[in-house]
């Protein structure tokens, strides 16, 4: 009897509820990802200059190779990888809204600079006196902005990582092919980028200034529906019985392995380029619509 009531329900609902949860996990933190990160790269050089830029992914790249690293250490170890990805998913949601208010400390400290430029006497002293309490002072911009960006390279290297692990557990219990439920992932690749495109050209047009703030509410609001549906998936990871210096050697002297890691700091090395600074190619040098960025 329960064999044909399985049946039923396979027959009814072919798609397996815990592979649909799954996909649904990767379409939501590659929607995060994508909707706020080419307008990240924007504020952040509207912010700084390329020296202060190049120290931040400088430390980037030492989070983006040691994090998940030590992530994964934590997780193995304490065994909760559910709880982990719950926190560093909500973390990379939200960690980038403080940019906002940087940004726009940054044009107070402009405005400032170009009044006192201008009027050069006692009106414009009293112009950066009056404005300068509501700002945050210019030497800490770039610490607060370096330490945003370090920990949110960092919660979502351990989102994006963790997810994979157990991704590639619960395709493995249910026999499926762990591309396809990534695919999900690519999907909002498509979707997300164009759909924060048009909204901030229309919300820009309407205002009479470039808004780039519904980009970080929409990538906090996927985190928000996401928390629930991570909570729901049933994450059964196999944890590493070794210690991650024997497991790091024998992972070492596997040939293929070596190749694949070349491969991929290659890929990783033009890819991170790319989404770094075609954003701000297309937004300093054509000045196009945002839309263009989807």
């Amino acid at each position: 009897m329960e064999t044909v009531f399985c049946r039923m329900k396979s027959a009814i609902f072919p798609i397996n509820p815990e592979l649909l949860k799954l996909k649904i996990s990767y379409f939501l933190v590659y929607a995060c990802l994508y909707s706020s990160m080419p307008y990240i790269s924007i504020i952040v050089t509207h912010i700084i200059n390329y020296q202060q830029l190049s120290i931040i992914f400088m430390c980037a790249t030492a989070i983006s190779t040691l994090g998940p690293i030590v992530t994964g250490f934590v997780a193995d170890k304490l065994g909760i990888y559910k709880a982990i990805i719950i926190g560093a998913g909500f973390l990379t949601g939200f960690i980038h809204l403080p940019l906002l208010w940087l940004e726009s400390a940054h044009k107070i400290h402009v405005a400032e600079l170009n009044e006192t430029i201008q009027l050069a006497g006692g009106p414009a002293l009293t112009s950066v006196v009056s404005s300068t309490a509501a700002a945050v002072p210019s030497e800490y911009i770039f610490p607060i902005l370096l330490l945003i960006r370090i920990l949110g390279f960092l919660f979502l290297d351990a989102t994006l990582t963790l997810l994979d692990a157990a991704g590639l557990a619960i395709s493995k219990k249910h026999g499926a092919d762990f591309g396809q439920q990534k695919m999900a992932g690519s999907l909002s690749a498509i979707i997300v980028p164009l759909t924060c495109g048009l909204l901030i050209d229309a919300i820009s047009e309407k205002l009479g200034y470039t808004d780039y703030s519904i980009a970080f509410y929409i990538s906090a609001g996927f985190v928000v529906i996401l928390m629930p549906i991570i909570y729901r998936l049933e994450i059964d990871v196999q944890t590493n019985k070794q210690s991650i210096i024997s497991t790091a050697k024998s992972v070492i002297g596997m040939i293929d392995v070596d190749v694949f890691l070349f491969v991929e700091i290659f890929v990783g090395a033009c890819m991170g380029f790319h989404l770094t600074f075609l954003s701000v190619y297309v937004d300093a040098e054509l000045i196009a619509p945002k839309t263009i960025y989807g």
